[in-house]
C-alpha cells in the first residue's frame, strides 16, 4: 500500500470506534452496505462498508460515515458528485435500517 493510498484511512478507522461489529448479522442486528470517497484532488478511492451490527451502531456508524464523505470526500476530483452520492445512499441505508428495525419489531 502505498503513501497516497493511506490519506484518510485513519480518519476512516475513527469512524469505527465503539462500534461492534458482526462477521454475520446476529439476532436484532440491521445491515446496510455504505461507500465512502477519500483520496485528493485527481487521486480518489471508494471504499464499499459491508456492516452488520445493532440498529443503534448501525445508525451512529452511519452518520459517522456521511461526514467523512462530506469532509475528506471533498478532498476529491469527483467533490461536484460526493455530497449527492453520500446524502442519497445514506438516506437510502438510513430507510432500510428502519424498515429492518420495524421487521424485527413485528417478528417479536
Amino acid at each position: 500500500m502505498s503513501v497516497i493510498d493511506n490519506i484518510g484511512l485513519n480518519a476512516l478507522k475513527k469512524c469505527y470506534q465503539d462500534i461492534e461489529l458482526h462477521e454475520t448479522p446476529q439476532e436484532g442486528d440491521v445491515t446496510f452496505t455504505y461507500h465512502t470517497y477519500r483520496g485528493i484532488f485527481f487521486w480518489s478511492i471508494q471504499d464499499e462498508h459491508r456492516v452488520a451490527t445493532t440498529p443503534e451502531d448501525a445508525l451512529k456508524l452511519l452518520k459517522r460515515l456521511l461526514h467523512f464523505n462530506l469532509t475528506r470526500g471533498m478532498l476529491t476530483l469527483g467533490m461536484i458528485f460526493v455530497p449527492f452520492l453520500a446524502l442519497g445512499n445514506y438516506v437510502a441505508q438510513k430507510r432500510s435500517i428502519s424498515k429492518q428495525i420495524a421487521a424485527s419489531t413485528n417478528n417479536s
